[in-house]
């Protein structure tokens, strides 16, 4: 196993996947279960002492809740689809196991991710037997290196496959629909739907009717929390600074609309666009509008939007942030800040 992982370059999946299979191997070797939660845990364990910043990162955060999903809840799914057809009852293996997986790290992928893989299970049926036999054609060169014939015959066999499983990949993710984008769930709301999740999961494996009252009690919860955060987005009204070493940004925030007034070297940015993204689906952030304050006739737009948003006389503020270079004296006297709440949020390249 180690010499496998070796090989690929001790990644910190790899290193991770390698972990959990000695630990397994050490159980089985004392005579223990093969792999349990207690294994799990003990892995977890092991890895954060080697590597404490790990239990930040979603990939071991994601990789372990999905393990503890197929341990718990693959069984009992894998019984309830079990067919006796061989293939049906293969496929139905396959689901179980897909199920199991995604039903622990989808909430979490929510939060982290804001978007859901809505052709999941087709894609698992047929990119997890293919997996297979990559990760069986991986571990052969190891054995066949020394072979010249069959190391070419396993390097044709790995070749295809990993064309194949990439194919199957670019063609479930260029298909309609194929993701669910820009789902806001904050932390608070996550933890209420995986108390949900293993709520339901306890009522249907104890059959306790006060697993079931929880579940419900939590979606009420849930329920409540998204209406009032729904009601803050409605009523928001603020400005935030975006700074970074291309330029800055002060964003006027007004309920769901957003105005960018942005330097040259930000404007209509990607880099931005995609570190902020999280950030403004959580606020509820619908419209974009980008203003350029890089020449005298921008600057009317950006204090009409500004008044808009709000009343007021306190043209320092801005001045100071923008730079009186960027906009003629005149019009930035014209600038108000009023009675909205200052939030600076600060992102640069060594920032995530």
């Amino acid at each position: 196993i180690w010499a496998y992982s070796i090989a690929t370059g001790l990644s910190t999946s790899v290193i991770r996947s390698a972990n959990m299979l000695s630990i397994m191997v050490i159980g089985e070797t004392l005579g223990k279960k093969g792999f349990s939660v207690n294994t799990l845990a003990a892995s977890a364990v092991i890895q954060c002492i080697l590597h404490p910043a790990s239990l930040l990162e979603p990939g071991f955060q994601l990789s372990y809740l999905a393990v503890l999903g197929i341990l718990t809840i693959y069984r009992p799914l894998k019984m309830i689809l079990q067919h006796p057809n061989p293939i049906l009852a293969h496929i139905a293996s396959v689901c179980s196991v897909s199920l199991s997986a995604q039903l622990f790290t989808f909430p979490l992928s929510l939060y982290y991710f804001q978007q859901f893989p809505n052709y999941f299970l087709p894609a698992n049926l047929l990119i997890i037997p293919i997996s297979g036999i990559v990760l069986y054609s991986g571990l052969a060169m190891l054995l066949f290196c020394g072979i010249p014939l069959l190391h070419e015959i396993n390097v044709i066999i790995l070749k295809y496959s990993l064309m194949l499983m990439n194919f199957m990949v670019k063609f479930f993710s260029e298909l309609p629909f194929a993701i669910t984008d820009n789902i806001g769930l904050s932390f608070i709301n996550m933890m209420i739907l995986y108390i949900t999740i293993a709520s339901i999961i306890f009522f249907f494996l104890k059959m306790n009717a006060v697993f079931l009252r929880l579940s419900l009690l939590s979606i009420a919860l849930m329920s409540g929390i998204s209406m009032l955060h729904e009601y803050r987005i409605q009523t928001q009204c603020r400005w935030e600074i975006y700074h970074s070493d291309k330029g800055r940004i002060v964003a006027l925030i007004n309920g769901k609309t957003m105005h960018l007034l942005s330097t040259p070297g930000l404007y209509r940015s990607p880099y931005l666009t995609r570190k902020m993204k999280r950030h403004w689906n959580l606020d509820g952030i619908e419209k974009i509008n980008w203003v350029r304050l890089d020449s005298p006739d921008k600057a009317p737009v950006c204090i009409r939007i500004f008044t808009e948003i709000n009343k007021g006389e306190n043209e320092k503020v801005l001045k100071s942030i923008i730079g009186k270079k960027k906009i003629h004296e005149e019009h930035a006297d014209s600038f108000v800040q009023g009675n909205m709440p200052l939030s600076l949020v600060f992102t640069d390249s060594r920032t995530n």
